[in-house]
């Protein structure tokens, strides 16, 4: 009797345990982050008709856990925490000088929101998911040369995060993760003087990484 009671609660614990987990994942955006529009006017003295920043590399910590199972399906609450790379590398000479600036910023996003998981028993369980939440936006900075600057941005606005992915279960505790995430910040303050633009943004952000369940 003693015996059965024991794996009944051992049993108990792990379905229990199965509600929770945490993912790292790692990967890069696949869109460019913004361009701005360059005026006529400067058009001939820059050597371009717009200025480009892109994003780079990005990564996050991602914690689920179920709420409820209905059918073939189940119902997550996820608060994922990602970091993404803003990036900008081009020269463009200007009087034997680069106009724009090597630089680079990264900016993080938490959008806690909702997982839809679907045949959450078989090997491979797709799902959909959205949130909302918080962005801190930190632009690089595109233009290094007096008189025409731009200085970096490092600005708090609203987010929205949504998209889908899969899980293949290798073992009852471990997966692989292969997702398409999308942040769409609100508005900042470009902070450059061409002329100065407010922009909302689109960061689509490809990752793959581990997932633990416990």
């Amino acid at each position: 009797m003693t015996r059965y009671l024991i794996l009944t609660i051992l049993l108990a614990a792990t379905l229990y345990g199965q509600r929770n987990e945490l993912s790292l994942q790692f990967g890069g955006t696949v869109t460019q982050r913004r361009s701005i529009a360059v005026p006529r006017l400067l058009q001939t003295l820059l050597g371009t008709d717009a200025l480009r920043e892109d994003n780079g590399y990005g990564g996050g910590i991602v914690y689920r856990v179920r709420v409820v199972r209905f059918g073939a399906a189940d119902l997550l609450v996820e608060v994922p925490l990602f970091v993404v790379q803003a990036t900008n590398t081009d020269l463009i000479p200007l009087i034997a000088q680069p106009i724009f600036g090597n630089t680079s910023g990264a900016s993080g996003y938490i959008t806690p929101g909702a997982v839809l998981r679907f045949v959450p028993d078989a090997r491979v369980s797709p799902y959909v998911f959205f949130g909302a939440g918080y962005a801190r936006v930190v632009e690089a900075q595109l233009i290094s040369t007096a008189p025409i600057r731009a200085d970096f941005v490092n600005e708090g606005t609203w987010a929205l995060s949504y998209g889908g992915g899969a899980d293949l279960r290798l073992a009852r505790w471990i997966a692989l993760r292969g997702e398409l995430r999308n942040f769409y910040t609100g508005a900042t303050d470009s902070g450059i003087s061409l002329p100065a633009e407010t922009r909302q943004r689109n960061t689509l952000l490809l990752t793959g990484g581990l997932v633990f369940r416990f």
